[in-house]
């Protein structure tokens, strides 16, 4: 049980890492095209 406790907290911060970096990489993105739109 312990194990497969680990293996869920594992993939729930890998699955929160990921949605952090995709949302820093959208911030960029439209940090980038509004910069170019002025």
């Amino acid at each position: 049980m312990k194990d497969k406790d680990e293996q869920t907290a594992l993939i729930g911060m890998a699955i929160g890492a990921a949605v952090i970096s995709l949302v820093a990489t959208q911030k960029q993105i439209n940090q980038g095209v509004s910069w170019m739109n002025w």
